[in-house]
């Protein structure tokens, strides 16, 4: 074993980028909330962008390395330590067998990723390492972590020039910007539930989780009512229920949904909502189809230079 569990914080899980192409046998996709954190902790550790770290949510793990390895975190300002000596996200460290890292609670932001040189090592569940808490399935034993687990980490070299892989960290604001594409079945509101939508302020309510985040604020009433036959959810599906308030579906998202759905979070913008504690705000910005491929692209380039970077180290 290479990391021993001595606390495992409020819910940390082992997470990827999720499990795809099952979603019609009912498998939930899950996944870490926050990909744009995981992939630039992989990145960074010259690791495949999908290996397998740990979510850590609002509050982090304290552990005991039992193999020589390198760390990075990533996503949330997480007070942490190795040996007592402060770190910092966006940036690799060494770990040598037998350092403590301690892991607290978040300053900014909700959900911390600890990424290890390698990857977490646990079996793979339908394409993926990701835990599924619902279906007690993937992940560590299907569960999150807990005092006394014990993981393994993939085989792994320990990266170059660790003191140079860094790059800035990520800024969280209380007030957030959503770019959404409307519907698909924005046919169902009227001209003024999509006008009240894309102009209103929302806050994030306590009833906000990786399955998704319920928003309170001006309700949506829809033109005759918000069911439909039940259809498949993409991540950030806007659904509005009968309350009118509407619900950004996330990760663990259910498969299918018969409540109609206004408008789709773009893929770019939902690390956003993945650190958006209770009581932050929401407004959305209407964009198309096309503009979100271009959001797509430039995000993309982002992670590509990070890249060229690194491997020029």
């Amino acid at each position: 074993m290479a990391i021993k569990i001595v606390r495992g914080g409020i819910l940390t899980t082992v997470q990827d980028f999720g499990r795809t192409g099952y979603m019609k046998y009912g498998f939930s996709q899950c996944g870490a909330m926050d990909l744009r954190a995981m992939k630039t902790a992989n990145i960074l550790l010259s690791n495949n962008e999908n290996a397998a770290v740990l979510e850590m949510t609002l509050s982090g793990i304290a552990a005991v390395f039992t193999q020589d390895c390198a760390v990075c975190i990533s996503g949330a300002h997480i007070e942490a330590q190795i040996n007592k000596k402060p770190i910092r996200t966006n940036k690799v460290y060494k770990i040598s067998c037998g350092d403590v890292l301690i892991c607290g609670r978040a300053k900014s932001g909700v959900r911390a990723y600890l990424a290890v040189s390698g990857g977490i090592d646990v079996p793979e569940f339908l394409g993926s390492r990701s835990t599924d808490m619902k279906s007690k399935t993937g992940g560590f034993h299907g569960r999150r972590l807990s005092t006394g687990d014990e993981l393994k980490i993939m085989p792994h070299k320990i990266p170059e020039n660790i003191e140079k892989r860094e790059t800035a960290e990520f800024e969280f604001k209380k007030d957030i910007l959503l770019r959404a594409v409307p519907g698909p079945q924005d046919d169902m509101f009227t001209k003024e539930d999509m006008k009240t939508f894309f102009s209103s302020e929302y806050k994030v309510s306590a009833e906000a989780d990786r399955m998704g985040v319920r928003l309170n604020g001006p309700p949506l009433k829809g033109k005759n009512g918000m069911d439909i036959i039940s259809d498949g959810i993409a991540p950030g599906s806007v659904q509005v229920p009968e309350s009118g308030q509407p619900i950004i579906l996330a990760a663990d998202r259910q498969t299918t949904g018969g409540y109609a759905k206004a408008a789709t979070v773009i893929s770019s913008d939902m690390p956003l909502l993945a650190q958006a504690l209770p009581g932050c705000s929401i407004r959305f910005c209407k964009i198309s189809v096309k503009e979100a491929q271009a959001a797509a692209e430039a995000e993309n380039k982002k992670y590509e230079m990070l890249k060229e970077y690194i491997n020029k180290l």
